[in-house]
């Protein structure tokens, strides 16, 4: 049987087998018509895209009150807990 001609989300090319009297397996028999066809490997999308800030998160306010609350109810417990000691 042959190798199947469609290419992955990642641009390399598929390795199951063909179907009998075709180039495509089956999860791959939408790209015999042209159908989702990728003109670029994902790796080039990804590097064509602008890079991200390094921490995302940090820049987010959201996050930062949650960082305290989190230590601010710590200290209230290990209080609470060396009390009762």
């Amino acid at each position: 049987m042959a190798r199947c001609e469609g290419r992955t989300k990642s641009g390399a090319r598929c390795k199951r087998p063909a179907g009998q009297d075709a180039s495509y397996c089956s999860l791959h028999a939408d790209q015999a018509s042209g159908g989702t066809r990728r003109t670029a490997p994902r790796s080039e999308a990804r590097a064509a895209r602008p890079a991200r800030a390094a921490s995302a998160n940090a820049a987010d306010p959201l996050v930062s009150f949650g960082i305290i609350g989190i230590a601010a109810l710590a200290a209230f417990v290990l209080r609470r807990l060396f009390r009762l000691l």
